[in-house]
């Protein structure tokens, strides 16, 4: 998890929290297109 986020906040200027991203998956409130980057981030690192 910490390679996508390092990867998002590389590429995008995100946190580079993972108990951020994760609070925010868990609580459901990324909005579509940043999901969609969430999805191109975790592509990118091969998981």
């Amino acid at each position: 998890m910490q390679e996508v986020v390092d990867l998002l906040a590389d590429e995008y200027g995100w946190s580079d929290s993972v108990s951020n991203l994760s609070a925010k998956l868990q609580r459901e409130s990324l909005r579509y297109g940043k999901l969609r980057v969430v999805f191109n981030g975790i592509e990118k690192s091969d998981l």
